[in-house]
């Protein structure tokens, strides 16, 4: 299945680039802006069923009446964050840091040992 094209968001008027730092739970989380400052986001509603970690590229809106918190509205596929990029609208570390859809690294593995299969067989 090949996915529907869809526009390119590019930021307006009190709009910002970000990268996810931090997931915090509860719909919150910290994004770093392109000139390294961070902030407290939240997710809105409808983009709490779309799959968001640490390093993804989004777009935030800023709030006008609370200027240390802001809006997730936007999440950018990894292609889109490379037109970005080849537009000047976000630097080069957004590029090399955008995890989105190649969850390189996010996976812890855990490797059994011999005494892992021991104990399994005395609590047998």
């Amino acid at each position: 299945l090949e996915k529907a094209k869809r526009t390119l968001e590019l930021k307006q008027e009190l709009e910002e680039y970000a990268q996810i730092d931090k997931m915090l739970g509860n719909g919150r989380v910290t994004v770093l802006y392109t000139d390294g400052s961070s902030m407290l986001a939240h997710i809105r509603g409808s983009l709490k069923r779309c799959r968001m970690g640490v390093g993804d590229i989004v777009l935030v809106s800023i709030r006008d009446f609370q200027p240390d918190k802001c809006d997730i509205i936007h999440k950018y596929e990894k292609e889109e964050v490379r037109k970005l990029f080849n537009l000047g609208e976000v630097p080069p570390n957004f590029l090399e840091g955008s995890r989105t859809n190649d969850n390189e690294g996010d996976d812890i593995i855990f490797e059994e040992t011999e005494e892992d299969v021991e104990l399994e067989f005395e609590n047998i």
